[in-house]
């Protein structure tokens, strides 16, 4: 085989490729992203202060054990002068390094419970845009693991920064009082420490983001698998399954090997670097010694405090630092997302007008359902909105409750009374939480929460209830049955996401919900889609007795929607083709067409 002997341009190995890549990865606006969090979390100030006294009163304590020890090794060992004060700061260090430890721990927890609380807080205020962006599998990892990874990062790096840095400089203080050219001497190893650090912590981040990464994906896959084993087993999927998690555990494992290898890397490095400071201060003591600079304790000191320094550098905060990095990253992301709504606006006390929606546009990305939409949903009506499907009917429904906002055009509500060209308020300008209290969406997949039926069913209601009146509404919309066949009525208590409920079962209480909170727009989207006719037409009409004064608008595939409805919204290809009475708009095959009403 003949042998390359070109002085040319060699191929990189992948590890050094690797290696290179981890060092140029770019952490532009982390700090200020750091600072934000933090801003957020609103430290416990006081506890933090208390922490830091603690730490420099053992800063002092430790630098007082070094000398009397120095002064042990060296052969003065009097009893008083040495060995008791010796003992008295090693049982104080001792002690007051518990008491230090405990108010870190109280420090992490407040820290802790404060993020969870207002980054939990801050993610039920985001749109639903942006939960259909972000899985809610791995948003659950980023708000359990990585709000932990911030309480850790300030207390044991930020502060314990502060401290080190302190510790430092008293050190060279301490060490400048014997000769002012030692304080110099173990400075000018403090480089090579530091570019060892910034080495080492630069591909620690890269990795340990990674491997956030790779771990939140496979508990999503893991957790969404669980969930839907059903549909696993149904589909005979369980070896595919199998696979596809195979694959996120090797990326996992690739991910842990490569941080091992960092580590291992780290180590002869720092070994090195140890050896290069302990050179340099043997050479330099034993040279000020011969001169007479100093004497032996003072040596045997510098010795020990040189030793100290290195601990104070150690590479362990600066990478926990940058890895910490992507679990700052992620929650930085939640935190600097714009909420739905600042708490202003008008309140949503009359909603009792024409809702005119005026060339309403929105998209999907690339698809838009709905392209300079035009109508009028009159007030105190039924309207059905009726069409092909994916004609964005769903979609109307959505902007209606304000769950999107319109990419462009306007839905406004008349005052009472008023046409359509008349006064008019956009929804936009009402107070959202005022707004949603009077507007109320049933979807057609309904969610039940672990707890009592009556706390489902009271979920969202901002006025007291009885229970008298929790079941005369249960009865008019035709589920006493349901209620009696229930061990405890009331409080029978429904199982994780309510298991056990049939779909129409769910539809019924989802009614029964709704109506309870007394809305001004009742917006139903296939709400009676899994109940059979009978049961769907008493439904109805328990559902309008408890609701007789709102605006209702319906989206439903079912023509007896059509024969409740007193006005009919015809969509096809974002726009509203007809709309106007049912008996008026179902005269047309066209329209009889896009609605989906087949022909007599």
């Amino acid at each position: 085989m003949p042998i390359n002997t070109s002085l040319g341009e060699q191929p990189v190995s992948p590890v050094t490729t690797r290696f290179l890549d981890g060092l140029r990865e770019k952490d532009t606006g982390i700090y200020a992203r750091f600072w934000n969090v933090l801003r957020i979390a609103r430290l416990p100030i006081a506890w933090i202060i208390g922490y830091l006294a603690l730490r420099i009163v053992l800063v002092h304590f430790s630098i007082d054990v070094t000398t009397y020890s120095a002064r042990l090794y060296t052969g003065d060992v009097g009893f008083v002068t040495v060995v008791l004060p010796f003992v008295a700061f090693t049982l104080a260090n001792a002690g007051l390094t518990a008491v230090s430890t405990f108010v870190s721990y109280v420090c992490s927890s407040l820290i802790d419970r404060r993020m969870r609380r207002a980054v939990w807080r801050k993610i039920l205020t985001l749109p639903l845009s942006f939960f259909e962006r972000n899985r809610p599998k791995e948003l659950i990892s980023r708000v359990v693991s990585d709000v932990e990874s911030v309480s850790q990062l300030v207390v044991n790096v930020v502060l314990e920064l502060i401290v080190q840095v302190y510790s430092l400089w008293a050190v060279l203080d301490t060490v400048g009082t014997y000769d002012p050219r030692l304080t110099w001497a173990l400075a000018a190893t403090l480089p090579l420490f530091v570019a060892v650090h910034f080495v080492f912590g630069k591909l620690s981040y890269s990795i340990a983001d990674r491997t956030n990464t790779a771990n939140a994906e496979f508990t999503r896959n893991l957790s969404e698998t669980v969930t839907h084993a059903d549909v696993v087993k149904a589909n005979g999927r369980e070896s595919q399954e199998a696979a596809r998690s195979a694959s996120r555990i090797q990326d996992l494992y690739r991910y842990t090997v490569k941080g091992s290898w960092v580590s291992q890397l780290s180590s002869p490095a720092f070994a090195i670097a140890t050896a290069i400071q302990f050179t340099v201060v043997a050479l330099v003591g034993r040279s000020f010694l011969a001169s007479g600079a100093i004497n032996a304790q003072q040596w045997v000191a510098f010795f020990m405090f040189s030793s100290q320094i290195i601990s104070l550098v150690s590479i362990g905060y600066w990478s926990s630092f940058k890895g910490a990095q992507g679990s700052i990253n992620r929650i930085a992301h939640i935190v600097e997302q714009r909420g739905e709504d600042d708490g202003t606006g008008v309140p949503a006390d009359d909603l009792h007008g024409n809702i005119v929606l005026d060339q309403v546009s929105f998209a999907y990305g690339d698809r838009r359902p709905l392209d300079g939409l035009s109508a009028t949903i009159p007030a105190g009506k039924v309207t059905a909105i009726v069409g092909k499907s994916g004609a964005g009917k769903t979609t109307l429904l959505t902007l209606l409750d304000r769950l999107r906002t319109p990419d462009s055009g306007s839905i406004r509500v008349a005052s009472e009374g008023a046409g359509a060209a008349g006064a008019a308020t956009d929804i936009q300008d009402y107070a959202l939480g005022s707004y949603r209290n009077a507007v109320v969406f049933v979807p057609q997949s309904n969610v039940f929460f672990e707890g009592t039926i009556r706390q489902n069913l009271l979920y969202g209601a901002n006025r007291s209830i009885s229970d008298d009146e929790i079941e005369r509404a249960i009865d008019a919309v035709g589920a006493g049955g349901l209620l009696h066949a229930l061990d405890g009525g009331l409080d029978h208590r429904l199982a994780e996401s309510g298991a056990g409920l049939s779909g129409g079962e769910r539809q019924l209480l989802a009614l029964v919900r709704a109506a309870l909170k007394r809305p001004q727009v009742l917006l139903l989207d296939e709400a009676l889609s899994d109940l059979d006719a009978d049961r769907r037409e008493t439904a109805w009409a328990g559902l309008r007795a408890l609701a007789e004064d709102a605006t209702i608008v319906t989206v439903s595939h079912d023509d007896g929607a059509l024969r409740r409805a007193d006005h009919v919204i015809v969509v096809d290809d974002g726009h509203a083709v007809a709309e106007g009475a049912p008996d008026e708009v179902t005269r047309d095959a066209d329209y009889r067409r896009i609605a989906g009403i087949e022909e007599d």
